[in-house]
Order: structure tokens, then C-alpha cells, then sequence
């Protein structure tokens, strides 16, 4: 890859400057011309190169000129001072070379940044070139003699103290050890040493010892059986972990427990509801009927009255007791008589809310009729009509579906 890229560099004969990635000391442009190449980033990181120029532009017209190869990104141009921005340059690596151009007007002079800042979108490296023409000025004087003072760099392949990958995580090596010249009192050191006493040590027999050592371990084993159980009794028991079942206490019977679901109340203050079944008008009889009833119960009283005022008046014959019978105390028995048949034979007063109902009409087409005696309430809320009868139905709909409500006789 190096190799590719220094030839690049020949074949193409442009000046190469040094770059800086810092916007606060952007490289100094001493000539109208500025090229460089971006190294392909490892796969997996998606990080932009960015490189920072300066360079003076005069009043009028400043001409850039562009062209790249392999080169995915954007090309800016702004003012050092307020970071006013002027132009900017989109650039897509479709094309294998894209060339391109872009004029900026300055109405004052003043110092411009250019900022090139973009990636290989593979494995080769981007290139790109930038000329400058027209009010373009370049840096002179004691800034552009500060263009080779840039810190040193080291390659990938020499003795870096911290190397990273792509995310930035250190990447831990293993020093490789330098051999060390051994001097003269090492080697003294690390020679073998005879040791006269280690000698006469492998001379001896040895064996005959070892037995007899063995078979005394044996005897005093033999000889006091219960040191090991005092032994294993000393020593701290280890901790037992006792399972229980939590649903064991459940296998018990399960008492009855008697709950009272209407509360604080006794069943002797619970209200009843009861239900009133009304006979439709339909089969209802006509009021001409009962008109008819009472008109013959008056008719029959009055012909009782007339017979009675036909017959002669009587008196019963004395009782044994001597009080005499008064015809007074009859006629007012005559007459309470009529008013109590008359209070029964009288039908029960009409409901006139009996005659009212409450028609709701369906967009579709469904209808809703019930007596107003049957329904307790009628409201709007939030868009549902909701509607309540004396059974504890409740009924809602929503409003947009109603067609038309009213109440009628």
C-alpha cells in the first residue's frame, strides 16, 4: 500500500505539503496548489479524514478548481475569523475521477480556511487536488516558514509506546526480551558447586531405614483407633441447608369462612326492586268503557234512592230492652254504604306521564320508543345519550349516530 502510494505521488509530479487535522493551526498554502492522498481506513470504522488549510483571499473573485479520485466527502470554505462559511462542495465516489469548480466573492480581504474532510470508500487510498486562481493570495512571510514544523510521526512498524485499532481500544504487545551478555561472575554463579556431604549421603543405604519408619507409622495407627473420629469431631461440622415445602401448610382443610357481600347492612335493610309489566295502549280498553261503567253504577243509585223513597216509612217494633230505633242512624248507613262502594268500583287514577314517550330515531333506521314513566333519566355527556330506565338498564349511544329524539304524547 505504501509502495502504490509513493508512486501515485511520482506519476502525478504535484507538490505534497504537510497536513493538519487541527483547525486551530491549519498548514499554511504557499502556492496555488494544494494536493494530498487519504490512506483507506480499516474495515468496520467509520471515521472521516479531515485536513485544515489556510490562505489569504483579497477582494473579488477566488476560483477553485477540484478534482478527485476515490474520494467520498465535502470540500468547505470559511473565514478564519467567525467561521463565516462560504461555499461548500459535496463530492460522491461514484465516478472513479469527478472534477468540479466553485467561485467565491470576497467584498474585503481576509483570511480563508479550507477544510477537506472525507474517506476511501474501499480499499484504495483517496486523492485529491485543489487550485486556486483569480483574488486568491498565498501565506507569506513568517507563517509560511512554520509549514515542516510538525511533530514526527511514527509508522505502524516501528517501536510505538502505545498502539490502538480502529475504535481507539490499546492494543497490548509483548516486548520481545534482549538477550544480556553474560559477564564473568554470572558464570561463576550458575556453575555447579560439589558438595562433599551430598556425596556420602548417596553412598549409604537408605532402604532398610525407610521400612523400618513405615511399619512404626503403621503400629501407632493401629494402635489408637478412635483418634480419628475425635479428629473428624473437632473439626467444625459443615452447614446443612434445610428444604421445606411452603405449600405444606395448604394440605389442611380449608375453613369456611362466611363473607357478607352486601356490606355493613342486614338483609332487612336491603331494598327490593320490583318490576311493573304496563299493558300497551294497544290492548288497553277504550276510555269510552269505563265511562260506560260509571255512568251505570250512577244510574242504578239513583234508582235505588227513588225506590226507597216510594216505600212508606217503617219503624221496627221495640226490643226487649226498651230503646226505641231511630230512622237517622239508617239513613246515614244508607248513605255511607253508596260512598264506599263508589270509592271501590272507581278505577285508579291515570299516570299522565303514561302518555309521554321518549321516541330516539337511528341514522340506521333503528327506533327507541319508551314511556316516560318507565325512563328516570336522559342526558348528553362527552357525545353519548345515555339513557336510564326504572329496571337499572342504561343505555348509551353515540350522538352522531342519533337522528332525532323527541318526546311526544
Amino acid at each position: 500500500m505504501k509502495a502504490f502510494v509513493a508512486f501515485a505521488f511520482l506519476l502525478s509530479g504535484l507538490p505534497a505539503f504537510a497536513q493538519s487535522n487541527d483547525q486551530n493551526f491549519p498548514t499554511p498554502v504557499t502556492s496555488n496548489e494544494v494536493s494530498g492522498v487519504i490512506p483507506a481506513r480499516p474495515i468496520g470504522d467509520p471515521r472521516l479524514t479531515t485536513y485544515y488549510f489556510v490562505f489569504n483571499g483579497n477582494r473579488g473573485d477566488v476560483f477553485l478548481n477540484i478534482v478527485t479520485t476515490n474520494f467520498k466527502g465535502e470540500i468547505d470554505v470559511y473565514t478564519e475569523r467567525g467561521l463565516d462559511p462560504r461555499t461548500k462542495i459535496t463530492i460522491y465516489a461514484d465516478n472513479p475521477e469527478r472534477e468540479t469548480g466553485r467561485v467565491v466573492y470576497q467584498r474585503r480581504p481576509e483570511k480563508l480556511i479550507l477544510r477537506i474532510q472525507g474517506r476511501s470508500p474501499n480499499d484504495d487510498p483517496a486523492t485529491y487536488q485543489v487550485k486556486f486562481a483569480g483574488s486568491f493570495a498565498p501565506i507569506t512571510g513568517a507563517a509560511a516558514e512554520n509549514t515542516n514544523e510538525f511533530p514526527d510521526i511514527l509508522d505502524d512498524d516501528s517501536d510505538a509506546p502505545v498502539k490502538v485499532n480502529a475504535v481507539g481500544t490499546i492494543i497490548e504487545e509483548e516486548k520481545p526480551e534482549t538477550p544480556v551478555a553474560e559477564t564473568e561472575d554470572q558464570r561463576v554463579e550458575d556453575a555447579p558447586v560439589e558438595d562433599p556431604v551430598a556425596e556420602v549421603l548417596e553412598e549409604t543405604p537408605v532402604a532398610e531405614t525407610v521400612d523400618d519408619s513405615v511399619d512404626e507409622v503403621a503400629e501407632e495407627d493401629a494402635a489408637d483407633p478412635d483418634e480419628e473420629d475425635k479428629v473428624t469431631e473437632d473439626r467444625p461440622s459443615s452447614p446443612r441447608v434445610i428444604i421445606t415445602d411452603p405449600l405444606a401448610d395448604l394440605e389442611e382443610k380449608p375453613r369456611e369462612v362466611t363473607v357478607d357481600l352486601t356490606g355493613e347492612k342486614k338483609a332487612e335493610d336491603l331494598s327490593a326492586v320490583v318490576t311493573v309489566e304496563r299493558v300497551p295502549e294497544e290492548t288497553a280498553e277504550p276510555e269510552t268503557a269505563a265511562e260506560g261503567i260509571i255512568e251505570s253504577e250512577e244510574i242504578a243509585e239513583e234508582e235505588d234512592d227513588v225506590a226507597a223513597a216510594d216505600d212508606p216509612e217503617t219503624t221496627d217494633p221495640p226490643e226487649d230492652d226498651g230503646k226505641v230505633p231511630t230512622a237517622a242512624p239508617a239513613e246515614e248507613e244508607d248513605e255511607s254504604a253508596p260512598a264506599e262502594e263508589d270509592e271501590d268500583s272507581a278505577p285508579a287514577e291515570e299516570n299522565p306521564l303514561a302518555r309521554v314517550f321518549l321516541k330516539v330515531e337511528m341514522k340506521d333506521g333503528t327506533r327507541l320508543e319508551r314511556p316516560m314513566t318507565e325512563v328516570t333519566s336522559v342526558n348528553v355527556i362527552e357525545g353519548v345519550l345515555t339513557i336510564v330506565t326504572i329496571d337499572g338498564e342504561t343505555r348509551r349511544i353515540p350522538i352522531l349516530d342519533v337522528l332525532k329524539m323527541t318526546i311526544e304524547q
